[in-house]
């Protein structure tokens, strides 16, 4: 046994899988000491040393902490103990051509995700409240222009509102978010995370499963609203995953191969520049970036050898995921040169 697991947690023993779902006790600071345990090498178990350096968020917003510990390739899925043998997260990445900057998934993240994984549901994804824009009102220039009054100090802008989204019709441009389920936005777009520690405003919102409610306080026409908006998970014109335990989908025809753009299928095939240009959430239901990935050898693509990794022209077409408008790429297999770019 290492030691007692403080807080609730059992005693570790060589081999022994914890139980994340327990009550957790996440008592970092940034200047904690950290170990990251890792076995990934041989028969032994290898342990490095390090502090928390800085606690932000994530791309998709979700809490993460930096510490100076060396996180190598293998080591991601460690377990990451406090001094008092307390796990408090999982080892997660490291930063490319960086010295000992490394990234810990907090115990409460992790905890979040296996409460929804073991659920009837499943896991839904990062709840978001899909708010494609939002600015800080550090200027006293545009807080004049909103009209906020002088005693309110806070607030950011909300500059758009993906009309696909949760917040579509409840929330509107221009409108100034005050505070979520009645934590205080700082003109600078962050909440309070513990004493004097801020972080950025999107925590509020993904620290709690999609398909759970907030509260959000917005100055309106010269007057507070408390508006609740039940959150959603994003969905991205270009898919961050293929899913969870399934194979990307295809469609095949004329020896033309399509896919469908996902982050995945980017990186391998080294096109992460598309990734860029098709960013943000889906604008209509079930729209899809189109891909000509690959030419099998067939009659009625003779001599379109060389137009792989191309966008269909008449597009990016709108494609549920069952491929219902299949009749539309059907006619492209006999002319597929005037469907691509």
């Amino acid at each position: 046994n290492l030691s007692a697991w403080s807080h609730g947690w059992r005693a570790l023993t060589h081999g022994y899988i914890f139980n994340i779902l327990s009550d957790v006790f996440w008592p970092l600071r940034c200047g904690f000491g950290l170990e990251s345990l890792d076995a990934c090498s041989g028969d032994n178990v290898s342990v490095t040393r390090g502090v928390v350096s800085r606690i932000d968020v994530n791309a998709e917003s979700l809490l993460r902490f930096q510490i100076d510990a060396a996180i190598n390739p293998g080591n991601s899925g460690g377990p990451v103990f406090d001094k008092t043998f307390a796990v408090v997260g999982i080892a997660s990445s490291h930063l490319k051509r960086a010295t000992n900057i490394g990234y810990v998934i907090p115990a409460e993240t992790v905890k979040l995700f296996l409460e929804q994984a073991v659920g009837q549901d499943g896991f839904r994804g990062v709840a978001k409240a899909w708010l494609s824009y939002t600015q800080s009102l550090e200027s006293p220039w545009l807080r004049r222009r909103l009209k906020l009054p002088a005693d309110q100090t806070g607030g950011i802008r909300i500059g758009a509102v993906e009309p696909l989204g949760p917040s579509f019709g409840k929330l509107e441009v221009d409108d100034v978010l005050l505070a979520i389920d009645g934590c205080p936005v700082a003109r600078d777009g962050t909440v309070v995370l513990r004493g004097q520690e801020r972080i950025a405003f999107q925590y509020c919102i993904t620290r709690r499963p999609a398909g759970t409610t907030m509260e959000a306080s917005v100055w309106r026409d010269g007057a507070v609203h408390d508006i609740k908006i039940t959150t959603q998970a994003p969905l991205y014109i270009a898919p961050r995953h293929d899913g969870w335990d399934c194979n990307p989908s295809y469609f095949i025809c004329g020896g033309l191969v399509f896919v469908p753009l996902t982050a995945p299928w980017a990186k391998a095939k080294k096109l992460g520049s598309l990734l860029d240009r098709y960013r943000g959430m889906i604008k209509t239901d079930g729209q899809q970036v189109v891909m000509l990935s690959k030419i099998l050898a067939h009659d009625a693509n003779f001599g379109c050898v060389h137009c792989t990794m191309e966008t269909l022209k008449h597009g990016p077409l709108t494609l549920t995921p069952s491929w219902q408008h299949a009749d539309t790429i059907t006619l492209a297999a006999t002319s597929c040169r005037a469907l691509m770019e």
